[in-house]
């Protein structure tokens, strides 16, 4: 099996289409490779710069090690990717694209390719997407909830991710056991669910806003957001213009003290989503 390497990123070349004819990969699918290497790692030079880079980190990784996140995305902005996982094409896989932490490795799989042939993106945007379950690795002691890879491949990459898709994919296990060459890897592989209303949850947090904000002294009240507290707004704030109200849950919070909530009921009854908040927004906090 021949190597290349490329600005840090090292491609087993290795032809899935016909793996008999290892040797004879064709043009375009090779290109099409070469340059979404090429297109990833520009994309991550620009990380550390990134005015977002707060936003994108934590929407992506929640509460995670800036200290080695730092190390990683400057080296990153050096064009140093000495690192960065290996990158092998294989065939037979039901995934797109895979990282195994057990050998550091990016499985790319051959067939996506050929059929993403020319289309640069799309491999870029499944490279990108393994790369994040990489420094995942690197700077979170657990696994970060939910497909970080594909939400950090996404935001890094400038698409948007609407809440009700933000909410699935935190949500969603997408861990799996990879099988390459007949050896077993505990790896990630992408794919995405489908977000669905829970209009039970919904109702029954409308109908007890109320009582949740009239018990609240009775609980151990925070001033200061914190990952999985309770957001409890006083009537006629936060979200609610009546007596009742109003309760969500802090996803995440930022370095610059704002804070993301879901909920459900506010600016649409019985509906679900996400709210950036601001640092010093005015509320109380259950924490869990």
């Amino acid at each position: 099996m021949d190597s290349t390497r490329i600005l840090g990123l090292e491609l087993a070349v290795k032809n899935p289409v016909n793996p008999a004819n290892s040797s004879q990969l064709p043009v375009p699918f090779i290109d099409t490779v070469f340059q979404a290497i090429n297109a990833s790692e520009y994309i991550l030079s620009g990380l550390s710069g990134n005015s977002q880079r707060d936003y994108i980190m934590g929407t992506a990784f929640g509460l995670y090690n800036q200290e080695s996140a730092n190390q990683i995305l400057t080296a990153w902005a050096r064009n140093n990717f000495t690192n960065t996982p290996h990158i092998k094409l294989v065939s037979g896989q039901n995934f797109n694209g895979a990282y195994a932490k057990d050998n550091n490795t990016i499985y790319l799989s051959g067939e996506f390719v050929a059929a993403n042939s020319g289309n640069v993106g799309a491999v870029t945007g499944v490279l990108v997407e393994e790369v994040g379950h990489y420094l995942d690795s690197q700077i979170n002691a657990k696994d970060a909830d939910g497909d970080e890879g594909y939400i950090f491949s996404a935001l890094v990459r400038g698409q948007s991710i609407s809440p009700g898709e933000l909410v699935s994919l935190k949500s969603e296990d997408d861990r799996a056991v990879i099988s390459i060459n007949g050896k077993y890897a505990y790896g990630r592989a992408i794919e995405k669910g489908l977000f669905q209303n829970n209009r039970g949850i919904g109702e029954t947090v409308s109908l007890n806003a109320g009582s949740w904000d009239d018990q609240i002294g009775l609980s151990n009240v925070k001033c200061t957001p914190r990952i999985n507290s309770f957001i409890i707004f006083d009537s006629e704030t936060g979200g609610t213009t009546d007596s009742r109200g109003h309760v969500g849950f802090v996803e995440q919070v930022y370095a610059d003290g704002s804070f993301l909530i879901s909920e459900s009921n506010w600016g649409n009854y019985l509906g679900f989503g996400l709210r950036h908040l601001s640092a010093g927004t005015k509320a109380k906090f259950i924490y869990l």
